[in-house]
């Protein structure tokens, strides 16, 4: 069962007025200044280099017409995804991420998909086996018109609330 401080989604506008942790807000920006008058940017508009300083925190998913869960595929994974995914994440779903517990994160990616809006949780890592480390995730779609292609997501840990095992089971 997922524990999930936090599920919002929100329009741009939105965004841009919460104040996220260092990580989500300057890859928020990024977005934004890609987005420009567009819905949302394209994928050939990241550029490494812009992201640079985020790479180890981002993940990009691919967007596909598969049954559910089976649509959101991982094209890259920064390093810290990476360690914390336990290993290799290229071509992984939701539900191999997630196990039974997808449904929710699924709700979440596909409510990005359909409406073109940003999806921000806070919410423990249990699919690393680490409920009691909880982080931030900022979920922004790209694509081209109205069709969203890809998502385009943030993971900050450093920021956030770190329990250790035994203040977990205290507050059950």
């Amino acid at each position: 069962m997922l524990e999930t401080a936090v599920s919002r989604l929100l329009s741009p506008e939105e965004a841009a007025s919460i104040e996220f942790p260092e990580l989500l807000q300057e890859a928020l920006q990024i977005w934004q200044t890609l987005r420009g008058r567009q819905r949302f940017p394209s994928r050939d508009q990241l550029d490494p280099l812009v992201l640079r300083r985020l790479t180890t925190h981002i993940m990009l998913w691919e967007v596909r017409e598969a049954p559910k869960g089976e649509e959101f595929v991982v094209l890259i994974a920064g390093e810290r995804a990476v360690q914390n995914g336990g290993g290799r994440m290229r071509g992984k779903t939701l539900p191999s991420f997630h196990g039974d517990d997808y449904e929710e994160v699924w709700r979440e990616f596909d409510a990005v998909r359909r409406t073109g809006n940003l999806h921000y949780c806070l919410r423990g890592a249990h699919w690393i086996r680490q409920p009691y480390l909880q982080f931030h995730r900022l979920l922004m779609p790209l694509g081209e018109g109205d069709t969203v292609t890809h998502l385009f997501s943030i993971l900050d840990y450093d920021s956030a609330v770190s329990l250790t095992p035994m203040d977990s089971l205290m507050q059950i």
